[in-house]
């Protein structure tokens, strides 16, 4: 009879520490989802100022005698007017030779971006519909 009661008593102990466990983690969920979209948001940062650092280059090394070669610098830029998704966000690079401009707005949640030739970096906290363009507020560092 004692081996049936510590038993269960194993089990009760066992199943108050999975409802710990499982409440510590529901806790934890919710940061993790706000490091992930902080995370996104940095990173597409980043890539709409790399891309424009690729066109300043490539302009640069178009010019004769720059003494560098624009073949580097041409496969950061994407196709042009083919708007695509990654870590959590669409952009959109267009060009027509002489100007271009490259936006990327969120999925879900976040600030979205906006960058042309100016390379005036342009920030639009994402309202679900309305992309960051020429006349969204300079971002902040």
């Amino acid at each position: 009879m004692r081996n049936k009661q510590a038993g269960y008593a194993m089990i009760l102990e066992m199943v108050m520490v999975l409802l710990v466990m499982s409440t510590f983690f529901a806790m934890a969920i919710p940061g993790a989802v706000a490091m992930q979209q902080a995370s996104n948001q940095n990173r597409a940062k980043e890539y709409v100022q790399q891309v424009a650092n690729a066109n300043v280059m490539a302009a640069y090394c178009a010019v004769p005698n720059a003494g560098c070669n624009s073949s580097v610098f041409i496969p950061m830029i994407p196709p042009s007017a083919s708007p695509f998704q990654m870590g959590g966000y669409t952009y959109t690079y267009i060009s027509n030779g002489s100007y271009w401009l490259f936006s990327a707005s969120p999925l879900t949640n976040g600030e979205a971006y906006f960058i042309d030739n100016t390379g005036i970096l342009r920030c639009l906290p994402w309202d679900g519909a309305n992309p960051a363009t020429v006349s969204s507020p300079v971002c902040s560092l």
